[in-house]
């Protein structure tokens, strides 16, 4: 149960994984990854408008580009969806690591393709349901 709960935690946060503000060019990459978790776990109330439009329009992309392939958390996003939406690179940079990262977890661990798969929609449900009407 411990497992299955660490892996829907990064699923959730690969789904909601990109929020907010443009990064200036001279930012440090750790400081950037930084900065996308805290507004990750950020109240929607503490977000402008703007702020929670991105993080919803970035979320909608996630979601709908998810998918399990074998045994493995697959997305078709390209760094050119990011591009047109107007959503920084480094946040699909992160959305690819944490991918990566979630899918090294699951073979350590042995967590096969049913489990992923309720794994994905449970996480996929838990944020259209909490999702604010814009």
């Amino acid at each position: 149960m411990k497992k299955k709960t660490l892996l829907l935690t990064c699923l959730m946060v690969i789904i909601a994984l990109l929020p907010c503000k443009a990064f200036s060019q001279n930012s440090n990459p750790v400081d950037k990854k930084a900065e996308i978790y805290n507004r990750i776990f950020l109240p929607d109330s503490l977000l402008t408008k703007e702020e929670l439009k991105l993080k919803y329009l970035s979320g909608d992309m996630v979601v709908a580009n998810m998918y399990i392939d074998g045994n493995t958390i697959c997305t078709r996003l390209k760094e050119d969806d990011f591009i047109k939406n107007n959503i920084p690179i480094y946040y699909y940079k992160v959305l690819i690591q944490d991918i990566k990262n979630a899918n090294e977890y699951a073979l350590k661990n042995k967590i096969h393709r049913d489990s992923l798969s309720k794994l994905m929609l449970d996480a996929k449900t838990y944020y259209l349901k909490n999702k604010p009407k814009f």
